[in-house]
Order: structure tokens, then sequence, then C-alpha cells
């Protein structure tokens, strides 16, 4: 099971910000299941918003994560998602969120 990662006041401030405005995204564009990566300081996260096919019926949730420095496939600096720890942002009725 994982654990719930920690975030500082401000980044859950700016992610919670970031994720109402993806979600706007998300619910345009028919995904069902959406990844955006953000960096806050020297952390980098991943904000994975998704709907029925991964979550309750007739709901959109999202979910934040830490992501690692590494290397891609070039020797150069990348990012990966760890998701030994994750902050679950939201979950919320799709009905109420009609555009």
């Amino acid at each position: 099971m994982t654990d719930e990662l920690q975030l500082a006041p401000h980044e859950l401030d700016i992610l919670s910000k970031v994720a109402d405005e993806e979600l706007l995204v998300f619910l345009s564009t028919g995904e069902e299941d959406m990844w955006s990566g953000y960096l806050i300081d020297d952390r980098m996260f991943d904000l994975n918003i998704f709907g029925d096919d991964f979550c309750t019926e007739g709901h959109v949730a999202c979910v934040i994560y830490e992501c690692d420095p590494c290397k891609d496939e070039h020797g150069m600096d990348n990012w990966t998602t760890n998701t030994d720890k994750c902050y679950h942002l939201w979950e919320r009725k799709i009905e109420l969120l009609a555009l």
C-alpha cells in the first residue's frame, strides 16, 4: 500500500490550482487518464487525473506523485514517477463538473 506523499503548504496550494486548470483540459479532451508534470522549487510532481475506468463510476479523481531524477536513454537528465507515495487530492462527481 502506498503511503501519503508529504507536501509543503505552498506545494499543495500550487498543485491544487494547477489540478483545477488541468481538470478543464481533461474534461474537454475526453481522455480516460491524463498525466502532467510540474516543477516546484527543486521537487518535480506528476498530476494524474483519471475517470471511470480507474475510479468510482461517474467520478473523476486527481492523485499527485513525486518524481525522482533519472537519466533517459540518451543519458540526459529526466524524471521518473515514483509511485511509492501519493497524495489523493480529490475525487469529484462528473455531472457536477459539466462544462
